[in-house]
C-alpha cells in the first residue's frame, strides 16, 4: 500500500519520489494525473493549509464510503475478518456535515495569536471562521480576537485555548505551556473579562470547578468540567448512544461495567433505561461529574475513581460478572490485560473506538477469547475528516 498524503479516493496519481520505512510506503512527491470524480470545491478558504479537514475535498457519500473502506481494510487485516463477515457493517451518517463541532482547540503562539498549526510546522493559520465548528464557537473565537489585540500578551504564556458549547454554557479551558506552572499577571484581567459571560479554567486551577451540562437523551444528561472529554459531534453522540443502550435492552441486560467510563457517556443513560452498574474511570474529575449527575437524577449506579484494566484484573479474580461489559478505551486501545476484560463477561461486550486499527486489533483478541460478532457499526462522528467512530456489539460464544 502506498500513502499519498493530500490524495484523495478515486484519485489517479503519478508518483515522482516515495519514502519506504518499515514496511510503510508514503509518496513524497506527486503529481494528480485524474481527479477524482468526487472532488468537489472546499469551502474552506485555508483548507489547503490547515489540514484538519482532509476530507473536505469530497463529496458527501464519497467521504462515507471512503471511511467505511478504511474500517473495513482494518478489519480484514488487522482483525483477520473476511469480506463475508463484513457485509452488515453499517455507517450512521452525521444530521449535519458543516457546523456541527461543539469543541474545537486552537493553538496560541509567543505572541499570544491563536489559531491552528500549518500542515506539518508550528506556523499558524488563522482562520476568519471554521466551518465544522457550531455557530457560536465563532463568536466566542470573534471576540477573543478581539480582546487580545487590546492585550496582545495577555495569552503569551498559555499552548492552546479548549471552547466547547453544551446544553448549559459555552466555556473556555486554557493549557499553560509546559515551562509555566502559574497563570501570568497580564492574563488576570483578561480570564476575569471572559468569565463575566464563559466558565473559564486554566490547567493551574486546583479549586472545586463549575460543571457543564450535557443532555443525552430526553431523560439523562451528563456534567464535564471545561477541559474535560466529552465527544465533539453530540447529535452523533446521541445516536451513538441510543444504539448502545437500544442493544443492551434487547439482549436483556439487567447490569453492566462500563471501563473508560469517563464522566457517564454511556454508564448514565444505562442508569436510566434501568440497568445497574459501575463506572471505573482513571480521571478524578470525570468520577466527580459521573457521580454528581446520578445522584441529581437519582441513578441507581457507582462510579470509581482508578485505572480501568487494574480494575477489571481484580473483579476477575473475585469472580465478578456482569450481563455487560462496555469498553471504551483511550485511541491507543487495550494492548494488554483483556483476558481479565473478557473474564467478566459471560454474555455481552460491547467495544467502541475512535481509531480503526486499534480497534481491529482489540476485537481480533476479543474473538480469540470467545466472542463473537452479532452487530458490527460506524459512526460519522467527524464528518470532513477521515476520522470515525466504532461500534461491536460482541456475545460469548456458546
Amino acid at each position: 500500500m502506498l500513502l499519498v498524503p493530500g490524495g484523495l479516493p478515486g484519485d489517479r496519481v503519478l508518483v515522482h519520489r516515495e519514502d519506504r520505512r518499515a514496511g510503510a510506503a508514503r509518496a513524497t512527491e506527486w503529481r494528480l494525473s485524474k481527479p477524482s470524480p468526487d472532488r468537489i470545491e472546499p469551502i474552506c478558504e485555508v483548507h489547503a493549509h490547515c489540514g484538519g479537514c482532509d476530507l473536505m475535498g469530497l463529496e458527501r457519500q464519497a467521504q462515507e464510503r471512503a471511511k467505511v473502506g478504511l474500517l473495513k481494510d482494518a478489519l480484514m487485516r488487522t482483525a483477520g475478518l473476511s469480506e463475508a463477515e463484513l457485509d452488515g457493517l453499517t455507517m450512521t451518517s452525521a444530521p449535519q456535515s458543516f457546523a456541527y463541532r461543539n469543541r474545537l482547540r486552537l493553538q496560541i503562539d509567543a505572541g499570544g495569536r491563536i489559531g491552528f498549526y500549518r500542515k506539518g510546522s508550528h506556523e499558524l493559520v488563522q482562520p476568519k471562521r471554521c466551518h465544522v465548528a457550531v455557530p457560536e464557537i465563532d463568536r466566542v473565537l470573534a471576540r477573543l480576537r478581539k480582546l487580545t489585540r487590546r492585550h496582545p500578551k495577555a495569552l503569551g504564556g498559555f499552548a492552546f485555548v479548549e471552547v466547547r458549547v453544551s446544553t448549559s454554557s459555552t466555556s473556555l479551558y486554557f493549557e499553560l505551556k509546559p515551562q509555566v506552572s502559574w497563570v501570568p499577571v497580564e492574563s488576570t484581567a483578561l480570564l476575569a473579562t471572559l468569565a463575566q459571560d464563559f466558565l473559564v479554567r486554566t490547567s493551574a486551577d486546583r479549586a472545586p470547578q463549575r460543571y457543564e451540562r450535557f443532555d443525552l437523551s430526553e431523560r439523562s444528561y451528563l456534567y464535564a468540567v471545561p477541559g474535560g472529554f466529552t465527544q465533539v459531534n453530540w447529535a452523533v453522540n446521541r445516536l451513538l448512544v441510543e444504539r448502545v443502550v437500544g442493544l443492551a435492552s434487547t439482549a436483556g441486560s439487567t447490569d453492566f461495567i462500563d471501563l473508560y467510563s469517563g464522566s457517564g457517556n454511556f454508564s448514565i443513560p444505562l442508569l436510566a433505561a434501568g440497568l445497574t452498574g459501575v463506572g471505573v474511570e482513571a480521571n478524578a474529575a470525570a468520577v466527580a461529574a459521573a457521580s454528581l449527575a446520578a445522584r441529581e437524577q437519582k441513578l441507581p449506579g457507582r462510579f470509581v475513581s482508578g485505572d480501568a484494566l487494574e480494575y477489571a484484573k481484580q473483579a476477575a479474580r473475585r469472580g465478578a460478572k456482569f450481563e455487560l461489559v462496555l469498553l471504551d478505551p483511550p485511541r491507543s486501545g487495550i494492548k494488554q490485560g483483556l483476558e481479565h476484560v473478557a473474564a467478566l463477561a459471560p454474555s455481552h461486550l460491547a467495544l467502541i473506538s475512535c481509531d480503526p486499527v486499534t480497534f481491529a486489533r482489540d476485537l481480533r483478541g476479543l474473538l480469540a477469547l470467545g466472542f463473537c460478532i452479532q452487530h458490527l457499526e460506524a459512526f460519522d462522528m467527524f464528518p470532513q475528516t477521515h476520522h470515525l467512530e466504532s461500534l461491536a456489539w460482541l456475545k460469548r460464544a456458546a
